[in-house]
């Protein structure tokens, strides 16, 4: 299975640093193994902003929110489908920065929590149905920005972040199970 590592920014600008390695015999079933089938040369994102959500979901690589030059915060989602080989732009359901992202059951692509304009931790999730192309949204149990968010195959892991109280590091942790309820 070979990983690929999305990354960064840079004095304000979008950096994206492609790390490649090889774990043999550890690919998913479905899972196609092959960096090329992945691959989108000279591709550019549709706005210009740092701090982007990245994640993937089947075939889709999706980039989400972030910090725009001047400083507001985007909902622009521009979506890559490998197997088209082609670019969409969604929107998220409120523009922010700092969103944690991940993927529920190779379904679902989450987009949790960020900060609202007025630099807010928010409970607000939105979720990207890759079945369907179709968005929801649920709500953590806890506001919080730049949370961690990992795949454990039926569930995912909504782990710490920003919470923006007096202590600022929050220690919570949701779950997010292919229901999409949230425990």
């Amino acid at each position: 299975m070979r990983f690929i590592l999305l990354s960064g920014n840079i004095a304000g600008l979008l950096v994206l640093t492609v790390l490649l390695f090889t774990v043999p015999g550890l690919a998913a079933p479905g899972v196609i193994d092959d960096i090329y089938d992945w691959v989108f040369s000279g591709a550019m994102l549709s706005e210009p902003r740092s701090s982007v959500a990245a994640t993937s979901v089947g075939n889709m690589a999706l980039f989400a929110g972030g910090r725009l030059q001047n400083g507001s915060y985007s909902d622009v989602v521009d979506i890559y489908n490998r197997k088209s080989k082609t670019w969409s732009v969604s929107r998220l359901s409120v523009a922010r920065s700092e969103i944690g992202a991940g993927s529920v059951g190779n379904r679902y692509a989450l987009f949790a929590g960020g900060f609202d304009a007025s630099f807010k931790p928010m409970t607000l999730v939105d979720v990207y149905d890759a079945q369907t192309g179709q968005w929801s949204q649920i709500q953590l149990n806890i506001p919080r920005a730049a949370p961690r968010l990992l795949d454990l195959g039926s569930v995912a892991a909504v782990v710490g972040g920003l919470s923006g109280d007096l202590q600022y590091l929050s220690k919570a942790v949701d779950y997010v199970d292919a229901n999409l309820t949230v425990h």
